[in-house]
């Protein structure tokens, strides 16, 4: 059986990616650190993060088109209909909840891990307990 990649600890937090929007940004300031401090976010963990970051950009979208154009518009035949926007809304919002599970970045995920010290050498466990 194939062995999984090994990946050195990230030891410090670097600065995200230019191409990133505010709303990246602020993920990646805000998640980033808390991950390193807990000691399990490695190297190869790097790109699905910055996705994870994208995601939220993604959101910001959609909230800007829906406040501009509103939620919903009436047709010609007098249905209301409900705009595109919002159901890209929550497309982005449940994967942002799936990468979240996957950083352990909300308590369900993080329930009965044992993550390792910011002092510790040893990265913890992602399997499922």
């Amino acid at each position: 059986p194939a062995s999984l990649p090994q990946s050195a600890p990230v030891l410090s937090c670097p600065p995200p990616p230019e191409s990133l929007g505010d709303h990246g940004r602020d993920a990646w300031i805000d998640a980033m650190p808390k991950m390193i401090d807990a000691g399990y976010f490695t190297q190869l963990d790097m790109r699905t993060f910055e996705r994870f970051c994208r995601a939220h950009d993604e959101v910001a979208k959609c909230d800007r088109v829906l406040t501009e154009e509103g939620e919903h518009s009436v047709a010609e035949s007098g249905y209301i209909c409900q705009h595109p926007a919002v159901n890209q809304r929550f497309k982005w919002l449940d994967i942002i909840r799936r990468y979240e599970d996957a950083f352990w970045l909300n308590p369900t995920a993080r329930s009965g891990k044992q993550i390792a010290k910011p002092n510790q050498q040893k990265v913890a466990s992602r399997q499922r307990a």
